[in-house]
């Protein structure tokens, strides 16, 4: 059995990912089932282009914030925050503290590169026209009425 050497370890964000699996699957034709729900998740979770991404990751190292790593720039990138909350959050369980000023400069860029538009067809666009011809049932019966016609309920579209 053939013996495997690791020749690099690295984070990377999940628009990396998907364009590795994608040339994976341009290669073998076929992916095996763990990369197919790989696949299925970065569909329903990648945020951004894999250019996107790179350029936001380059953006927030050009900021020069002291002692922030790779790691925590990748799930900055992944998540793509939008209030200083959920920056601190990602900083929560680390040993490095970064001051809210440079936490503020990493919202700054991420809202920057969120609010650039994007080539990238709008994957919740199906969500929004369902919502918009939605149906809703209303029902104008007493709570203890058991009447066939008040359990039929009217429909509106809203």
């Amino acid at each position: 059995m053939p013996s495997s050497i690791v020749l690099e370890e690295r984070p990377i964000n999940l628009a990396e990912l998907k364009a590795t699996l994608d040339n994976i699957e341009k290669r073998d034709t076929k992916l095996g089932f763990r990369s197919t729900k790989t696949k299925e998740y970065l569909k329903k979770f990648s945020k951004l282009e894999e250019k996107k991404a790179d350029e936001l990751m380059q953006k927030i190292k050009a900021l020069d914030i002291p002692r922030i790593k790779d790691r925590q720039i990748i799930k900055i990138i992944d998540l793509l925050p939008t209030e200083l909350d959920e920056i601190r959050m990602i900083f929560s369980n680390e040993t490095t503290s970064i001051s809210p000023e440079n936490m503020q400069q990493i919202l700054n860029v991420v809202k920057g590169i969120k609010n650039e538009p994007s080539k990238r067809r709008n994957s919740n666009s199906i969500g929004f026209f369902a919502k918009w011809l939605s149906i809703r049932q209303t029902s104008n019966a007493p709570e203890d009425s058991n009447s066939a016609s008040y359990r039929q309920g009217s429909f509106h579209f809203t």
